[in-house]
């Protein structure tokens, strides 16, 4: 499966599987998070990732991210700079637990590394089991935690 970047074509898709992810267990998503107008500013940036089916239907999409309250944490390996910030990770429901996920971010660690990135790090609700247990074997260090837009998360990083 390839990884290509999304296209303005694709925002309606790629908004509706985030909406449809809002509720599951462990994501702390809301009708306020993420908007539409998120999702297009990340495609007009060149930042949004997907995997699609042989119909072309989107499985699953990741994001680069570009946020100073996440990039500004201490807790990140300063050797390691740049690094890039993956977010927005989400799987179609109907492709859950086939591997999407850790797919996802192992294609996007390939690209970020192409692009001049050091390492890439993610913060991962820590009520979100299911995701933390597939990100498990990905070998990312744990590397503090944090409490942000009223949430607790646990922060992972990885040197490319």
């Amino acid at each position: 499966m390839e990884l290509t970047e999304l296209g303005i074509e694709e925002l309606d898709e790629a908004f509706g599987l985030y909406q449809e992810a809002i509720g599951e267990p462990g994501c702390v998503w809301d009708e306020y998070y993420p908007q539409k107008a998120q999702i297009k500013e990340d495609i007009e940036e060149h930042c949004l990732y997907g995997i699609r089916d042989e119909n072309g239907k989107i499985m699953g999409i990741v994001a680069r991210d570009r946020d100073e309250d996440i990039d500004g944490l201490s807790c990140w390996n300063k050797e390691w700079m740049p690094g890039a910030e993956l977010a927005r990770l989400v799987v179609a429901k109907e492709y859950q637990n086939r591997g999407l996920a850790r797919l996802l971010i192992t294609k996007m660690q390939k690209v970020l590394k192409a692009q001049g990135f050091k390492s890439v790090h993610y913060l991962v609700a820590e009520v979100n089991y299911r995701a933390r247990k597939s990100y498990e074997k990905l070998s990312f260090e744990l590397k503090g935690e944090t409490d942000l837009w009223g949430h607790h998360y646990l922060c992972y990083e990885k040197e490319l």
